[in-house]
């Protein structure tokens, strides 16, 4: 069963979409298409891997601690759910690293950010449909 509502669902669906098309719009407006599309896949393509990893993991202590009984953190797991944690931390501030060193691409990477964590829901949800 899916963790969270259809509303979620549909909310990373729109979330999906005004991120391609706003990416599309500035692709169209600008002159360095190649470089902003390459910035959005790029973004797009770290965020998903690993928001859905983390996700994979927090969904899997979970089930595990429920299974077991055991108290949280118990074992080798919250490291590792630490460390992705961190990971993502890390990720999400690479933007405003961005804007001091090239200022015209953090709104892509920011763009590309939030379509990265769309799909990973969406593959998520496909996941647990299957």
């Amino acid at each position: 069963m899916y963790h969270y509502g259809r509303l979620r669902l549909l909310f990373n669906v729109l979330v999906l979409v005004l991120s391609v098309s706003l990416t599309l719009f500035i692709v169209s407006m600008s002159v360095q298409s190649y470089l902003i599309i390459l910035t959005y896949l790029a973004s797009t393509l770290v965020s998903f891997v690993c928001l859905l990893c983390l996700k994979l993991v927090l969904l899997g202590v979970l089930s595990f601690n429920v299974g077991k009984g055991s108290d949280y953190g118990s074992g080798g797991s919250g490291r590792y759910t630490t460390l992705w944690f961190i990971l993502i931390m890390l990720i999400f501030a690479m933007p405003l690293i961005i804007v001091f060193l090239i200022p015209y691409l953090w709104l892509i990477i920011l763009n590309g950010m939030a379509a990265g964590a769309s799909i990973s829901d969406l593959a998520l949800y496909f996941r647990k449909r299957i």
